[in-house]
């Protein structure tokens, strides 16, 4: 076998494998991303009456996987401890 016989069958076999990364479906676009729903406006929201005031937290600036949300947690601690996982950047408080 010759070089180019070999380049040849190289060539063939490629473009045989390349055969089934072919798709016919449609690629759909990706959904639009959800706004906040009013309950975590009203979570993240103004704070005038109090003693210090806090302002609004633009909830657009946080990634939406870093907002509060209730979670299942099964660890030794009791009711009440706060956890704070360094590895994932969370803090869980248990109740």
């Amino acid at each position: 076998m010759n070089r180019r016989q070999f380049i040849t069958g190289a060539g063939s076999l490629s473009a045989i494998a390349l055969q089934g990364c072919s798709t016919t479906e449609t690629l759909q676009a990706p959904p639009e991303p959800q706004g906040p729903t009013p309950s975590y406006l009203a979570m993240y929201g103004p704070m005038p009456g109090e003693r210090f005031p806090i302002p609004a937290v633009d909830l657009t600036k946080v990634p939406e996987k870093l907002w509060r949300r209730q979670v299942d947690y099964a660890g030794p601690y009791p009711v009440g401890t706060v956890v704070v996982n360094t590895n994932t950047f969370f803090l869980h408080l248990v109740q």
